[in-house]
């Protein structure tokens, strides 16, 4: 009687340590953020952070400086430029004007 205690014993045990032992490292998650392009810009003039850029299609586009009031407009503007491009434009023709 004493050898089929010890085995299941030692059964009980190998069932238990199995559970946690068998299977696969759990993987750490790793979440993946995307960077969002601004929609507010810097002013060259001003230097704050208050250029808004507006896009349609149907009228010219227009890069506004909220407290300084820099206005600068760009006809026929194709759907594929986002705000980023047309600020990137208004600031190279506002340096080339400046000096």
């Amino acid at each position: 009687m004493a050898l089929s205690s010890e085995i299941s014993d030692l059964l009980y045990l190998f069932c238990n340590a199995s559970d946690k032992a068998m299977g696969r490292k759990r993987r750490k998650v790793i979440k993946v953020t995307r960077r969002k392009l601004p929609k507010v810009f810097s002013c060259p003039q001003c230097g704050m952070a208050s250029i808004r850029v507006l896009i349609n299609s149907e009228e010219p586009s227009k890069v506004v400086c909220g407290s300084c009031g820099l206005t600068w407009e760009k006809a026929n503007v194709s759907k594929r430029k986002e705000a980023i491009d047309l600020y990137n434009e208004f600031v190279d023709e506002f340096m080339s004007r400046r000096g």
